[in-house]
């Protein structure tokens, strides 16, 4: 199998379309909006909890071809397999990106994320286990320092003045290593 390919993509102001109103929709919509993503969810019935993200549009309803109108990504998280497939294929026939939540076929995979500041560290199972993607993401979140989204900051300010990031990266990744050790060396004697 040839892996998914890992792109960055700028979502801020991009329309995402969550078909469903369900978990899987609420987890979608939770990390599409961390990202800046404008979202219109379309569902008969919509989680409390997916509506507590604040998605700019709500549409009570069964999905129509028409709520794909403006949209840079889609998400088939309806509980209705038929639903999710006739989204894909709409969404395969204008050229719009889609995620098919529930093993169904695909041309995008979320995968779980580590935000550190501008620092995304993202791992991906090419939609095959999304359970082993958490597991780690939840390793990478313990191993990585909070901090370190700050110095990840401060070598964008020397690159904006047009300054060598070298020292600077060489510098953070000493800290970094000293940190992942200590982290293993601790779970070692626990």
């Amino acid at each position: 199998m040839t892996p998914m390919c890992p792109l960055m993509v700028d979502l801020r102001g991009k329309r995402v379309l969550l078909v469903g109103g369900g978990k899987a929709a609420s987890l979608k919509a939770r990390f599409f909006s961390r990202f800046g993503a404008s979202l219109r969810v379309v569902a008969p019935e919509v989680l409390p909890e997916l509506e507590a993200l604040g998605p700019e549009e709500v549409r009570r309803r069964p999905f129509l071809e028409e709520d794909l109108e403006g949209v840079f990504l889609a998400v088939a998280a309806s509980s209705d397999p038929r639903v999710n497939a006739r989204v894909v294929e709409l969404c395969r026939r204008r050229g719009i990106l889609c995620c098919a939540s529930g093993g169904g076929p695909t041309e995008v995979a979320v995968p779980s994320a580590v935000v550190r500041g501008p620092l995304v560290v993202s791992v991906s199972t090419s939609g095959l286990s999304p359970a082993l993607s958490r597991a780690m993401r939840e390793l990478l979140e313990e191993l990585l320092p909070g901090e370190l989204g700050e110095r990840v900051e401060g070598l964008g300010r020397l690159r904006v003045r047009g300054l060598s990031q070298g020292e600077g990266v060489e510098e953070i990744l000493g800290w970094l290593k000293g940190c992942l050790r200590a982290k293993v060396e601790g779970w070692d004697q626990g």
